[in-house]
């Protein structure tokens, strides 16, 4: 990566704005929660925009009603948490999270966006996860889900 020193809180808003324009939907209310503070990272801005734009272009697309993207400090950690009350993950595909190419039982991905996103924070030494949504359950009774990505602060 060719890194530079980036406030993260500025990544965000902008990769939202960016997927919004690509993705965004009439019907799909969305939020960005960052903190007073600046959340400065060394990233790659161009590779590290692209991995948040995608997760948050993927949660614009599986959405029943509502996306928020919460950024939050966590000791020396940026914490950037993309909720959605769309259908969440299924078992078998957070079991292979990261894996390309995996067979899946639903025929949606091939598991190459989020396999890339990881590689890529994982060069900034940063991480992805995916979680339970913080969001009550949307149109579908279900709770969605989080995709949490972390990198290290300066």
């Amino acid at each position: 990566p060719d890194t530079t020193l980036e406030d993260i809180r500025s990544l965000a808003k902008d990769a939202l704005a960016q997927a919004i324009a690509i993705d965004g939907r009439r019907d799909i209310a969305t939020s960005c929660d960052v903190p007073d503070e600046k959340l400065v990272a060394d990233v790659d801005r161009r590779l590290v925009s692209s991995v948040l734009r995608e997760v948050i272009g993927n949660a614009l697309r599986l959405a029943s009603s509502r996306v928020a993207v919460e950024v939050t400090r966590l000791d020396s950690k940026v914490v950037i948490r993309v909720n959605d009350d769309g259908p969440g993950f299924a078992p078998e595909a957070i079991a292979t999270l990261g894996q390309r190419f995996t067979p899946r039982s639903t025929v949606r991905g091939l598991g190459l966006s989020l396999s890339m996103a990881k590689d890529v924070l994982g060069a900034h030494g940063g991480e992805l996860h995916v979680e339970a949504s913080s969001l009550p359950p949307g149109r579908r009774g279900v709770r969605g889900s989080a995709v949490v990505i972390t990198l290290p602060l300066l």
